[in-house]
């Protein structure tokens, strides 16, 4: 008999989404802290979709900050970040092993944070309607460690 545990180690978890609503993509300090862990946590999946490319270089990173991290110092949960200049409109996602390995920073401890980093090389220049949506599970609740 084949078992299948997806759906054990996906069971009762929860999405976090940061929405930066139009224009308000192109400015830098719209982006930021938007989680705070209350509970341990693990990142499962990462997603973002955007309404229209930046037009110049620019790429999205989630970051785990811990203790009194800035935002932009924190440790990156992607194995690669996100390229805003791909296709509007599609839905991109990191997952498995395209997110950074679990002791690097994939787990979240009570208090941590996720931010946004953004890194626009040639500006801020068209991008806009941001949505990045995080799924994650609790751990440390009997059947989840």
């Amino acid at each position: 008999m084949i078992q299948n545990y997806f759906g054990l180690e996906n069971k009762d978890g929860f999405y976090v989404t940061q929405v930066i609503t139009g224009t308000q993509a192109q400015v830098n300090t719209n982006y930021g802290v938007f989680f705070i862990a209350k509970n341990p946590c693990e990142i499962l999946k990462v997603s973002l979709v955007y309404a229209v490319t930046n037009g110049g270089e620019f790429t999205l990173d989630v970051e785990k900050l811990t203790g009194t991290t800035a935002p932009g110092s924190g440790t990156t949960v992607l194995a690669s970040q996100f390229d805003l200049n791909s296709t509007a409109n599609t839905v991109y996602e990191r997952k498995g092993t395209t997110l950074t390995s679990v002791s690097k920073g994939r787990t979240l401890k009570e208090n941590d944070r996720l931010a946004l980093k953004p890194t626009a090389t040639g500006g801020y220049v068209n991008i806009s309607e941001v949505c990045v949506s995080i799924y994650l599970r609790p751990l440390g609740k009997g059947h989840y460690s």
